[in-house]
Parts: C-alpha cells; sequence; structure tokens
C-alpha cells in the first residue's frame, strides 16, 4: 500500500508507521490464532470423549443393576418355591409309609418329583437367557446354585424325595457390562438356613473390578 500526499506530513508518518509494524506482526498475529483455534478444538474433543464416556459407565452401570436385580428375583422365586415342594415331598413321604394311603401317595411323590424338575429346568433356562444379562453376567447364579445337581440340570435326592442343599451360603458376582472397561463388580452374599427354607437373606455391595 502506497501512502499518498492526500495526509498531512505528521498523519502521513504515523500512519505509513502503523502499516508497516502491521505487516511485519501480520504473520505472527496469524499463527497465534491458528494455534488458538487448535488448542480450542482440542479441549472440545476431549470433553466430547470425556462426555461419551461417562454416558457408557452411565449405560453398563444401569444395565448391571438391573441384571442384578432380575437375577435376585429369579432366584428368590426359586428358593421359595424350592422349599414348599421340599416340604411337600417330605410330608407325602410319610404317607407312602403308610399301607392305606401308600399307592395314592406314590403316584403324588412321583409327580411332585416331575414338577419340582421342570422348575428347576425353567429357573436354569431364565438365568440363562434372558433380556437383562449376558451369558457372562448369569454364569455366576447357574454355577452356584444353592441345591445339589448334576451338571447343573437335574436335581439329585434323598431318599424321601426332597433336594439336598448343596451349601447354606454362597457368592456371586455381576461385572460391569463394558467389553472395555471391567470398572466394577456387584458382590451378592447369600444365606439360607436349610433346604425347607422359602426365603434368603441377601447382602449386595458394589466393590472395583478385581
Amino acid at each position: 500500500m502506497k501512502c499518498e500526499a492526500n495526509f498531512q506530513q505528521p498523519n502521513r508518518k504515523s500512519f505509513c508507521k502503523f502499516m508497516g509494524v502491521w505487516k511485519d506482526n501480520s504473520g505472527q498475529v496469524t499463527f497465534l490464532a491458528l494455534l488458538l483455534c487448535m488448542m480450542l478444538l482440542s479441549y472440545a474433543i476431549f470433553i466430547i470423549l470425556k462426555c461419551q464416556k461417562t454416558s457408557l459407565e452411565i449405560q453398563s452401570r444401569l444395565q448391571s443393576y438391573q441384571c442384578f436385580h432380575y437375577l435376585d428375583v429369579e432366584t428368590s422365586n426359586y428358593v421359595r418355591s424350592m422349599g414348599y415342594f421340599n416340604k411337600a415331598l417330605w410330608l407325602n413321604h410319610k404317607l407312602t409309609l403308610i399301607p392305606a394311603t401308600a399307592a395314592q401317595a406314590k403316584v403324588a411323590q412321583e409327580a411332585l418329583i416331575g414338577l419340582q424338575q421342570l422348575f428347576h429346568f425353567s429357573y436354569v433356562k431364565n438365568l440363562s437367557s434372558n433380556r437383562f444379562c449376558n451369558l457372562t453376567q448369569s454364569s455366576s447364579y447357574v454355577t452356584k446354585i444353592p441345591y445339589r445337581t448334576r451338571l447343573v440340570l437335574w436335581l439329585e435326592r434323598d431318599v424321601d424325595g426332597t433336594v439336598p442343599l448343596a451349601h447354606k451360603d454362597w457368592t456371586i458376582w455381576i461385572l460391569n457390562a463394558s467389553k472395555r472397561n471391567a470398572y466394577f463388580a456387584l458382590q451378592g452374599d447369600y444365606k439360607i438356613k436349610n433346604l425347607f427354607s422359602t426365603q434368603t437373606s441377601l447382602e449386595a455391595k458394589e466393590v472395583k473390578a478385581f
């Protein structure tokens, strides 16, 4: 840009000096502006990735708690029904020892055994395949069934037809569903008094992933 004579002499000198300084520093200003834009863009990307990670963790936590609740409800119903079945089998077995009632009692005993076995099949199926849990999460419950079984599916029985306990207390673990980071787990400690019990006690807590 040329400095024309339209300017008065003092103003013309000042203006030309300003334009010369501006031309000398324009490259630095452009560089600083680009650097600032890159810093802002990097920060925005960091915030987006952080929010995405937080969202995934919240979804994973919600899924894990829903899974735990579902499996606990199924197990509570299972133990209650198994307790009632065992009571009925124990009482009915007494009737098989009385000649007057032995014939009918044996038929009833076989029916109770069959129904209890079908109920057990249903419980294992509900644990293994449901919309709340993946197979890894369900496996802890499947492998910790409190009653004696053969290969998980078949109930073992005493002479009176009842199914004995495999253990009175057991611990299950539900890992979060995230495939990238197993950052926490749900631990459930169950207790049951005896094979006729219709209730379990549960102490649950969240622990860091192991």
